[in-house]
């Protein structure tokens, strides 16, 4: 699995639970655009995705600071 297939199949289908699909679209879309500013392996770009939505406002205010890591640390450990 690449990042952008890490992104697709583990996050985006919890932001959409969380957030709805318009919202979670426009976080996935900055995800995206992250995996390509990011140099490293898939592996690094994945993290590096996770901390951006993981950081995300809409993210901390939906579900929490706690909750949000969790998310990051069950993300990263799918990868």
């Amino acid at each position: 699995m690449n990042a952008k297939e890490g992104i697709e199949q583990i996050i985006q289908p919890a932001l959409n639970q969380i957030l709805g699909t318009t919202a979670a679209n426009l976080i996935i879309s900055r995800a995206f655009i992250k995996l390509v500013t990011v140099k490293g392996d898939e592996k690094t770009k994945f993290q590096a995705a996770v901390d951006l939505v993981c950081q995300d406002a809409l993210i901390k205010k939906a579900i929490g600071e706690a909750r949000s890591n969790q998310f990051k640390q069950n993300w990263n450990s799918k990868f």
